[in-house]
């Protein structure tokens, strides 16, 4: 049983079948998006009851919500050439930099010492076959999702340079990724970004974490 105080109750008792409050009880909150939900969802989002996530909570709820994509599988459809190229290019130029941080920081030495020559992400080069191996990625992953990240791309007013950051954020399991792109109480937001850091993951997690640098200077990606 669910034990609440008396204030607690009130607020709850303050709202109206549709979750929106009859009454204004809070002086210092000039929206309809309380502490104890958002007239968007109806209800609070599970893990978010610190002060400061609920009030993440009252300005995500100002975020233009994902058109509702149907969350059945869908046929792959085929990409534009451009979103193609722009999704490529993002998440190409995002992996290299990543890499090259942790290059940088000694991660790819054997006594994890920083290096003397600090390397560019601008001059790191994929192998022909990674290079290869990446558009074969890419493409399986953007025709598996495309209605996703178009759906994604429109409501979070990004283009698909932006989403290939995102994938490789979401693919290499950095911790962020098209989650911290949306509003969470908006469900269909939740659902579309959830399906596509999924599909990130299962795609890509093996080729990212077992990338290397070769004696050649060049990243590598496993075929």
């Amino acid at each position: 049983m669910t034990h609440r105080s008396a204030k607690q109750q009130a607020q709850i008792n303050n709202r109206d079948d549709g979750g929106k409050w009859q009454q204004k009880t809070h002086s210092d909150v000039d929206d309809t998006a309380g502490v104890l939900g958002v007239e968007a969802a109806g209800a609070e989002v599970p893990g978010y009851t610190s002060r400061g996530a609920q009030a993440l909570q009252r300005l995500g709820a100002s975020k233009p919500g994902i058109a509702a994509v149907e969350a059945a599988e869908h046929e792959p459809a085929e990409a534009s050439s451009e979103d193609l190229g722009n999704m490529r290019s993002g998440l190409a130029g995002t992996f290299k930099q990543d890499v090259a941080m942790s290059y940088n920081d000694g991660a790819f030495s054997e006594d994890g010492e920083m290096p003397e020559q600090e390397m560019d992400h601008h001059e790191l080069e994929l192998s022909e076959d990674s290079s290869a191996r990446l558009d074969d990625l890419t493409g399986d992953f953007m025709s598996n999702n495309y209605a996703d990240l178009k759906a994604f791309a429109a409501a979070t007013d990004q283009d698909m340079h932006d989403l290939g950051a995102d994938t490789y954020l979401s693919g290499s399991g950095g911790g962020v990724g098209f989650r911290d792109r949306i509003n969470p109480l908006h469900t269909e937001d939740r659902q579309v970004a959830e399906r596509l850091d999924e599909a990130a993951s299962e795609t890509f997690r093996t080729a990212f974490e077992n990338s290397e640098i070769g004696d050649d200077g060049k990243l590598h990606i496993p075929g």
